[in-house]
């Protein structure tokens, strides 16, 4: 019993992920990032709360990483503990270029033997912009 209650325990303890959290201020002012790997411009509690002048924010890649857990990345709910700026990256649009950007960066990883947080994020915005990933003017 001992050993199986220690593997179960360690399944189910929560792993606080402590990435770059997305702030409600970077979804309200439309905030762009030089690492960023996806665009989103909509709020789910519009037109309470609106993206400024109809625009898009940037959605950062070292949001999409873990500090907590080497070689994790994350996408959709998980790259925010605000909860108003999460009502924007949870919307299913955002997440799937979350996915996009995080299963590009793990195929990257791959490639080129780094692990997430040694990936060049310019080499994941060019590898993107190739695949058609719009990412601004």
């Amino acid at each position: 019993m001992g050993l199986a209650k220690t593997i179960e325990e360690k399944i189910i303890t929560p792993v606080k992920l402590e990435c770059d959290d997305l702030s409600v201020e970077d979804v309200v002012e439309g905030r762009r990032f030089h690492d960023e790997v996806a665009l989103f411009g909509f709020h789910d509690m519009a037109p309470e709360i609106m993206v400024k002048n109809g625009s898009a924010y940037g959605i950062p890649y070292r949001s999409l990483v873990s500090r907590g857990v080497n070689n994790l990345l994350v996408a959709g709910r998980l790259i925010t503990t605000a909860h108003k700026a999460h009502q924007s990256t949870r919307n299913v649009a955002s997440c799937m270029a979350q996915g996009q950007a995080v299963g590009t960066a793990a195929a990257l990883c791959r490639k080129y033997g780094v692990t997430p947080r040694m990936l060049d994020a310019d080499m994941l915005r060019e590898t993107l912009i190739k695949d058609g990933v719009y990412l601004g003017g």
